[in-house]
């Protein structure tokens, strides 16, 4: 068996705007947001005296997720507790590790009894568009 820890930093950036197109009646939003991600995971196995090649500690490289938003909002007031809108996703997350590289085989040794262990067989990739419509009222 291995005992594993995992680390993760995370830094995300945002930037958003509003402009009043007509004052007090028609308002846009658009921001967009960046977020990094990068994760290490250390593996060992406690047990010093086991000698076979399928029980050493495999290592594993750097996971990466990289997400990008953009948004953007345009809204109409109709009164003061009445508005109505639509609202516009655009969604980009990429992730780059062993999950999107060629097949790598964990613990592949000629004296290996323990169960393999295959990577790159899914992308979890995505870019995701989304429209949505709205009406808002305020009590």
């Amino acid at each position: 068996y291995w005992n594993s820890t995992t680390t993760e930093k995370v830094d995300t950036v945002g930037l958003g705007v509003t402009i009043q197109i007509i004052p007090e009646k028609l308002t846009l939003n658009t921001s967009y947001t960046y977020c990094n991600s990068a994760m290490d995971i250390s593996t060992v196995n406690p047990n010093g005296t086991v000698k076979l090649a399928n029980a050493a500690a495999q290592a594993w490289p750097t996971v990466n997720n990289r997400l990008q938003e953009v948004r953007a909002d345009i809204g109409y007031n109709f009164t003061k507790n009445l508005k109505s809108g639509v609202t516009y996703l655009y969604e980009l997350y990429t992730l780059d590790d062993f999950a999107n590289t060629a097949a790598y085989m964990a613990g592949s040794t000629f004296e290996n009894s323990t169960k393999y262990l295959f990577t790159g067989a899914n992308n979890y990739s995505y870019d995701a568009h989304v429209v949505g419509a709205y009406v808002k009222y305020k009590f």
